[in-house]
């Protein structure tokens, strides 16, 4: 029972960690936006927030499919 559950669990987070990337490159239509709308120091402060919170969604989902997979 507990191999069955733990296959489920799985997937769950196989599903989260692919959720998670789809969301983390919906934020390059931020980018998009962000350099039509701003310029200089602001635009790049911007740019660089942005992209480190898409490196850090990433990462997550790199170890939740890790895990995911150790628990298949």
């Amino acid at each position: 029972m507990k191999q069955i559950n733990g296959i489920g669990q799985g997937k769950k987070l196989s599903t989260l960690s692919r959720n998670l990337r789809n969301e983390s490159e919906k934020l390059n239509q931020l980018l998009s936006e962000i350099g039509s709308s701003y310029a200089g120091q602001d635009a790049e402060a911007y740019r660089t927030a942005i992209v480190s919170l898409q490196n850090e969604m990433k990462s997550i989902a790199g170890e939740m499919d890790r895990l995911g997979s150790r628990l298949k």
